[in-house]
């Protein structure tokens, strides 16, 4: 359905000027698609749910790239740190949850040796100002 909305005139405009070396027209393509579809996405929504999909995505695709420069799985290593936590004897499970749910928060800042010993939050901002997606 989207290629026969835009994907041809993404093409042609794409192949449209000769001087751009072949890779470049491929770079171009997926841009030009990619922003295509985010619009399409963006357009579809309100603007008050737009602007948190926006900051999801960005966020998304910032720990993406945190995950990939690091080799790591940077939501796998929170959930192993928090499978090491055990329910006190005398703690019910909605106290457990909630003590999971503020480890969890706080892990966030904590710093990390498989990232350079930077925070996963740092870590998730430096990518996102490398990209000018401060939030």
């Amino acid at each position: 359905m989207m290629d026969d909305l835009f994907g041809s005139e993404l093409v042609e405009a794409a192949n449209s000027d000769k001087e751009l070396p072949q890779e470049a027209r491929q770079s171009m393509i997926f841009k030009m698609t990619a922003n295509s579809v985010l619009d399409i996405v963006m357009e579809s929504l309100s603007p008050e749910v737009a602007e948190e999909v926006v900051s999801c995505i960005n966020h998304y695709l910032a720990m993406g790239l945190v995950n990939r420069k690091f080799s790591v799985d940077v939501y796998k290593e929170l959930s192993n740190a928090l499978d090491k936590v055990e329910q006190g004897n005398d703690e019910s499970d909605e106290d457990f949850s909630d003590r999971l749910d503020k480890m969890a928060d706080e892990w966030w800042d904590l710093p990390q040796p498989l990232l350079g010993k930077r925070s996963p939050r740092d870590s998730l901002h430096e990518e996102l100002l490398r990209y000018g997606l401060d939030d």
